[in-house]
């Protein structure tokens, strides 16, 4: 580490998560002298929350083009690790940055960091100690807030201000090493163990992984790779790693998953319904994840469902089962029931969502509902486009609701991997002959 040198940084994250980076401003000084500024837009390879949107301004759309942090990593690197890093909450920041390196496996350096909001609170009574009070009642010029390259170069000017005044003292400069794992919240861990459970249900039934069946959990791993070192996942990982090599599910290999898996059985973030309809909805894609069904297949999706008849009533366990006794009536499976079956299934799955329109939507008149973490801005900022075009929006669905509109950005909190409970209720009222379109907002 040189002592003259120092590289100021800021960072802006896209949901409450903060493991991942949407914007990045770096500034490297030297001796006194500016040899590097930068400032970029970062796809996060992550949702966007409207809380964090509505702070710095940035949606997916601003950065769906841009480089992800593992390109832009090898750019700022050199300037992070040979100098002091300055950041206001440096900690926070810096926590960021490893979570943001290790979910790309990534080493993650140690960093010798100045926090110019922990020197401030040493030496000023100031009633606050925000960045932006602090530039107002110093005269730093800070212009956009929350706009990385502005506080970037506030948090510079506030250093320079602190250390002319303070000096540069003992314990000012200190370590920071990052030894910490990505963690999943109770509503994503329990949502992908109860689909992981399904879909290796659905798959293991012939106790071999055909080349097509790899996507189901090959998406499943990708889906939740942040949180591959948590103790629950990891040991899935190198499971499933394993399962994938060989292409067979061993009975030891099943029983360790279902094991590990049914430590989470119960929660209180979902009701049982909503545990067993998700492990439902896992079967039912690894099922479908070959693009065939197999009288045995059949068979034993029937008798899960049989044993699980409490779910009877929750869209679309009865359309299932209906279809699948009529299938089993005659003792054999033709291609149209085949066809059908899997029609069936992959409209519950995967949703169709209509994204593109010959002509744009005339929403004069109409009542949308909205759902998801949207592209383009806030709900808040849907919302008022919508009743700029004529509509009006309410929170939840009606059969006044002519349009459920979902967010191209989807949500975390989904009960049910690709959709939540309200593309379900509406998917069941269209199922009930409703008129209720469900699009995207790339529709409108």
């Amino acid at each position: 580490m040189n002592p003259n040198s120092y590289t100021f940084i800021d960072v802006e994250t896209p949901n409450p998560s903060n493991d991942k980076i949407c914007s990045l401003a770096i500034i490297h000084v030297q001796d006194g002298v500016i040899e590097f500024e930068g400032y970029y837009l970062i796809n996060p390879e992550a949702g966007f929350d409207e809380r964090n949107m509505a702070v710095h301004g940035i949606k997916a759309a601003d950065v769906k083009d841009k480089p992800t942090f593992a390109q832009v990593w090898p750019k700022i690197e050199p300037y992070l690790v040979t100098a002091v890093t300055v950041a206001h909450n440096a900690r926070f920041d810096l926590r960021v940055i490893s979570k943001a390196l290790l979910y790309y496996d990534l080493p993650i350096p140690e960093f010798n960091y100045f926090c110019t909001c922990e020197k401030a609170k040493r030496h000023l009574p100031a009633r606050s100690y925000r960045l932006p009070d602090l530039a107002r009642e110093l005269n730093i010029e800070l212009s956009e807030h929350h706009h990385a390259l502005h506080d970037t170069r506030a948090c510079m000017s506030l250093f320079v201000w602190l250390t002319q005044h303070y000096g540069l003292l003992p314990g000012d400069v200190q370590a920071f090493r990052f030894d910490e794992t990505l963690k999943a919240n109770g509503i994503v861990l329990q949502k992908a163990m109860n689909e992981l459970y399904g879909i290796l249900y659905g798959i293991g039934i012939d106790q071999l992984i055909r080349v097509e069946e790899h996507k189901a959990i090959e998406t499943w791993m990708q889906e939740y790779k942040a949180y591959r070192r948590q103790e629950h996942f990891a040991e899935c990982y190198r499971v499933l790693d394993q399962i994938l090599e060989d292409q067979v599910i061993t009975e030891k290999e099943f029983k360790q998953l279902m094991q590990w898996i049914k430590t989470h059985e119960s929660s209180n973030l979902f009701s049982s319904l909503t545990l067993e309809m998700q492990v439902l909805y896992g079967i039912l894609k690894g099922i479908i994840g070959d693009g065939l069904i197999c009288r045995e297949e059949v068979d034993a999706l029937k008798g899960w469902m049989e044993q699980h008849s409490e779910l009877s009533g929750n869209y679309p366990f009865n359309k299932i089962y209906e279809a699948l006794v009529q299938i089993l009536k005659d003792g054999r499976i033709t291609a149209e029931e085949e066809s059908a079956l899997l029609s069936l299934i992959e409209g519950y799955v995967n949703p169709k969502i209509a994204a593109d329109m010959e002509e744009s939507i005339d929403l004069n008149g109409k009542v949308c509902c909205l759902t998801g973490t949207f592209i383009r801005g806030t709900k808040a900022e849907l919302e008022r486009l919508i009743v700029q075009r004529g509509g009006s929006c309410v929170p939840g669905l009606t059969k006044a609701v002519h349009y459920l509109i979902v967010g191209g950005e989807g949500s975390a909190n989904w009960a049910y991997g690709n959709f939540g409970g309200k593309i379900k209720k509406a998917l069941e009222m269209k199922d009930k002959g409703s008129c209720i379109e469900i699009i995207s907002e790339t529709a409108l």
